[in-house]
């Protein structure tokens, strides 16, 4: 599958972007943060490691792209291009993870719930990013296909 340009929602309100990037690898997720700022010291070895067995195995993923105090993004990697609804799952598991991790980096104290466990905060931003994500790809002039030479 042909690499697809990285989607970068900025939620402004928690001064934060995610980070969409469909079919690319490690090393060029890695080369895009280093370009937009992410410190070398937050590629580790354990961090690479566990990102590449991710791949390798799972249909999307949702990590910290960036230092939690400085430049701090969430990166989420999916290995396919959702074209159709049915596609979008794996998309919106891992956007419920960026909820997650966005929350504990706006509140690490985890009070963004209410004692019954939920949370209108976190649905509101679920919608949000769901919301943008979804526009953009749908939006998406689809690929054009290689004609085959006979």
């Amino acid at each position: 599958m042909k690499r697809l340009p990285p989607i970068d929602i900025d939620v402004a309100l928690y001064r934060i972007h995610v980070v969409l990037f469909i079919g690319w690898d490690l090393d060029a997720m890695i080369a895009h943060g280093r370009k937009h700022g992410i410190s070398e010291g937050c590629f580790t070895p354990d961090w690479k490691s566990w990102m590449s067995a991710a791949i390798e195995t799972a249909a999307g993923l949702c990590a910290n792209f960036g230092e939690s105090t400085k430049n701090s993004d969430i990166l989420i990697w999916l290995r396919d291009n959702p074209t159709k609804a049915s596609e979008y799952g794996p998309l919106w598991h891992e956007l419920l993870h960026a909820v997650d991790k966005i929350a504990l980096h706006a509140d690490p104290s985890a009070r963004f719930f209410a004692e019954s466990g939920m949370s209108e905060p976190r649905a509101f931003l679920y919608e949000y990013l769901a919301v943008k994500f979804t526009q953009v790809l749908w939006n998406r002039k689809p690929e054009k296909k290689s004609k085959k030479k006979n």
